[in-house]
């Protein structure tokens, strides 16, 4: 049983995720019997965030309720997409980025 790690970074990262699970809604092949997507987000109150846990959780609300067998042709749903962290959602402080991004605007200026 194969699993991709997809992390999605930022609002346009859940975007990105939230268009994937629309494409494995269809049924599309994507080579993984399973995607595990890590969402990091210091903001936790971001809407693009919270359309895609959303979206992320109907998706298997409604995957668990298919059938999936060899007499069943059925597509639709068919690759799982695993929850290992609550909400999908890697928790990092927003201090911690701020401080590396400082750094790289530091380094990037004394560059010049």
């Amino acid at each position: 049983m194969s699993k991709i790690f997809i992390f999605g970074i930022g609002g346009t990262g859940s975007r990105v995720l939230r268009s994937l699970t629309m494409i494995l809604a269809t049924g599309v092949k994507f080579g993984a019997d399973e995607i595990v997507p890590i969402i990091i987000d210091p903001d936790a109150a971001n809407a693009d965030l919270t359309r895609t846990v959303s979206l992320l959780n109907n998706y298997s609300e409604i995957r668990e309720n298919l059938q999936f067998n060899t007499d069943n042709k059925n597509r639709f749903f068919r690759t799982e997409i695993e929850r290992i962290l609550p909400n999908y959602t890697l928790r990092i402080n927003d201090t911690f980025i701020r401080i590396h991004y400082w750094l790289i605007i530091s380094i990037i200026r004394s560059k010049r």
